[in-house]
């Protein structure tokens, strides 16, 4: 995946939670803004960006256009933060290989020792959800032994459950977008990037970030949303197992999600048959997931539980 709009860091433009930045901006001006922040959301909405946008008002006011929601690419301060390299800005993400547990051990280091610049420091955790134990216990030490003039935006995507002690230390935020909001954010995005559309998003729940990644990785692997079922299950989870990447597990649960809900559109007296069959593939495929299972063996109980259901 090539495109620079896929990477959150490259954003330019909030849309939405307008009203929820300037409320954080208020917070931090007045001296109130709370120490650990815990933004809590489905996955590509807008949660990192907003934190983003938040980080350019306080330290780059003056290139921050407020009125627009716009941040300044050409200024020194964003492209600190687009390289990771400013030293009031610290971002660990999940995705990351080469930097998640070693900064997280090197926090605490960090953290003892004032910036040159005298100016606060926020530490962004990207996906803290699926952080694992070691790095979930080091950070909460963390958080527990605040410093002065630090503070911690969580990301959280609710992927899976976050430890009650994580989120008993933070102040939350629950985000969320309606499916009018939804659907103007993709729109907007397929608008201004010229996107080739690949996969539907009108009668689903999709992202706006999720929907740009699968666009992208379909487009690209030539995943393709006219043709069968089982020929795109079949690909993605091979992808899946040659890449290692989670994205074509996530791009072949929706795919299972879009193809049952057309299924029982256009049958409703077999409406149950098709959920059921639905529930038992998507188990299948959690099952791979979670307990690395033989890829050839999944798509044998995948390929039966279908011919038999059909």
């Amino acid at each position: 995946m090539h495109e620079e709009y896929l990477d959150p860091i490259n954003s330019t433009y909030l849309i939405e939670h307008e009203k929820l930045l300037n409320d954080l901006i208020k917070l931090y001006e007045i001296k109130k803004l709370p120490k650990t922040l815990l933004f809590s959301g489905q996955k590509g909405i807008g949660k990192f960006t907003l934190a983003l946008h938040l980080l350019n008002y306080i330290f780059d006011k003056d290139n921050y256009d407020l009125k627009r929601m716009f941040i300044n690419r050409r200024s020194s301060f964003s492209n600190q933060i687009k390289a990771n390299i400013c030293e009031n800005i610290i971002i660990i993400s999940n995705n990351k290989k080469n930097n998640k547990i070693d900064q997280i051990r090197e926090l605490k280091l960090i953290l003892s020792k004032t910036t040159l610049n005298k100016k606060p420091r926020f530490i962004i955790l990207d996906e803290i959800e699926i952080f694992n134990n070691n790095s979930l216990n080091s950070i909460l030490k963390t958080l527990e032994e605040p410093t002065e003039n630090t503070y911690f935006i969580l990301i959280n995507n609710r992927q899976k459950d976050l430890l009650e002690t994580i989120k008993s230390r933070s102040v939350e935020f629950n985000i969320f977008i309606n499916s009018k909001s939804r659907k103007n954010i993709i729109q907007t995005f397929i608008k201004n990037y010229e996107i080739e559309q690949i996969i539907k998003y009108h009668d689903t729940n999709i992202s706006p970030g999720d929907y740009l990644v699968f666009n992208s990785v379909c487009n690209m692997h030539n995943i393709d949303f006219m043709h069968d079922y089982l020929p795109n299950i079949d690909k993605c989870l091979k992808l899946y197992k040659k890449n290692k990447d989670i994205t074509f597990m996530n791009i072949a649960l929706y795919i299972t999600d879009i193809y049952f809900f057309s299924l029982a559109i256009k049958d409703l007296n077999n409406i149950y048959k098709t959920n059921n069959l639905k529930n038992k593939i998507i188990k299948t495929l959690n099952d791979l997931i979670s307990y690395n299972l033989n890829l050839n063996t999944v798509l044998n109980i995948i390929y039966s539980q279908f011919n038999y259901e059909k």
